[in-house]
């Protein structure tokens, strides 16, 4: 009994043996089946979808990197500009400054703190009114004055208070 047991299970192990082994070979082939293909196309459609994606995230890249070339070379253009544009004010200022050195118009002066000292004309006026004060408070007083319609020439020394109204613009000439 024992072998006829033994050989009983030896038939068995060797059925399920051969049945694993003709399964194994009668089985498709994993790349035959419906299923393997509808995930190989999905597959091959995300991946055609993600270098689409990668090919317009090239081209945006590629795109920023030249709007940030372009805006690099503005800032060196505007730096440059601002640079051209601080000389040009230094020189305004100094020209200003000597313009202002030698004109003034209507309002009270000090010679020698807000204009300076020298000989002064206007070439036309009408009803120019000028004083030369004491000070420039309100109790100052009029230590000589004069109204002009036409050209006037004035000696500006330092320390004078020198008022003018209606004149325009006195530049001086000595």
């Amino acid at each position: 009994m024992r072998t006829c047991a033994l050989v009983a299970g030896a038939v068995l192990v060797l059925a399920g043996v051969a049945g694993a082994l003709v399964g194994y070979i009668s089985r498709p082939d994993v790349s035959t089946t419906s299923e393997f293909t509808t995930m190989e196309h999905s597959l091959q459609r995300q991946l055609s979808e993600s270098r689409s994606d990668l090919g317009i995230a090239k081209n945006d890249l590629d795109a920023a990197n030249q709007r940030i070339n372009d805006i690099s070379d503005r800032e060196a253009a505007l730096t440059a500009g601002e640079a051209r544009l601080k000389t040009d004010q230094a020189a305004l200022d100094e020209k200003t400054r000597q313009v202002q050195s030698t004109q003034f118009g209507d309002g009270v002066h000090i010679v020698g703190s807000t204009v300076v000292p020298g000989v002064y004309s206007i070439t036309s006026s009408t009803g120019c009114y000028y004083v030369w004060k004491t000070s420039t408070g309100s109790d100052a007083q009029i230590i000589d004055n004069n109204i002009v319609n036409g050209p006037a020439v004035v000696t500006l020394k330092p320390g004078d208070i020198f008022e003018t109204s209606r004149c325009g613009t006195w530049t001086k000439t000595g």
